[in-house]
């Protein structure tokens, strides 16, 4: 027996090098000057500060191009209500992970046509795979490799029992 588990998340590297460009945008652009424009990294979200609504958007605008440039789904990215405090705009951008119900039926069909016997279950966003063979779930990861999702797939945990 053999298994493994297959989880979905942004790379937090590309991530992060996102952010930096779109803070060096912010920099250089003359009608952000003096306005406090600043994009910053936490745990699970990107939080963006400005002068007014249309400011945020605009910057929303740009940090979706440097994550593109990255090449980092957006479907990860989740925009929250800006919020007003004392003159300063902010919006927090949620960064996502995990694979959704929809996504998992497709992997997990995906996987059945492969003529590889196996057990799926999907539990907290994550596909669990049991295999009879460490070759067969090595068989398999190959497969998922070799074919271009529009999410990017990550595996862990392959273990031989």
């Amino acid at each position: 027996m053999a298994s493994f588990d297959i989880f979905c998340e942004p790379h937090m590297g590309c991530v992060k090098t996102a952010v930096a460009e779109a803070n060096a945008i912010a920099l250089k652009r003359y009608d952000w000057q003096g306005t406090e424009a600043q994009y910053a990294l936490k745990a699970k979200s990107i939080v963006l500060t400005g002068r007014s609504y249309q400011q945020l958007d605009q910057m929303l605008k740009e940090l979706c191009f440097a994550l593109r440039r990255q090449r980092v789904s957006l479907a990860f990215i989740g925009v929250k209500r800006p919020t007003l405090n004392k003159g300063v705009y902010t919006a927090r951008l949620t960064i996502e992970r995990g694979i959704t119900r929809e996504w998992s039926d497709y992997l997990i069909s995906t996987m059945n046509q492969m003529g590889v016997s196996a057990k799926y279950s999907y539990q907290n966003g994550e596909i669990h795979v049991v295999t009879g063979h460490i070759d067969d779930a090595q068989q398999l990861i190959a497969h998922m490799r070799a074919r271009k999702f529009d999410i990017p797939i990550h595996y862990r945990n392959l273990e031989k029992h």
